[in-house]
């Protein structure tokens, strides 16, 4: 293969894998402000405790 098309594959390579990783960025950003906006509207520890219970992913988000 020539250079031309090594460069080609390295680009849409790079692209999806620069897409990729956007993505779950994305998820990730979302999902953090997602559990802030639910502890922030808990009124008392034990709805803390809930959110915390029912989703493992708050709770790193907790400990952050």
């Amino acid at each position: 293969m020539n250079k031309e098309t090594w460069f080609l594959i390295g680009t849409v390579f790079g692209v999806v894998i620069g897409g990729v990783f956007g993505v779950v960025a994305a998820i990730d950003n979302f999902h953090d402000d997602l559990c802030q906006e639910q502890f922030h509207h808990a009124e008392t520890p034990a709805d803390s405790l809930n959110i915390i219970q029912d989703d493992e992913y708050c709770l790193r988000v907790l400990i952050k």
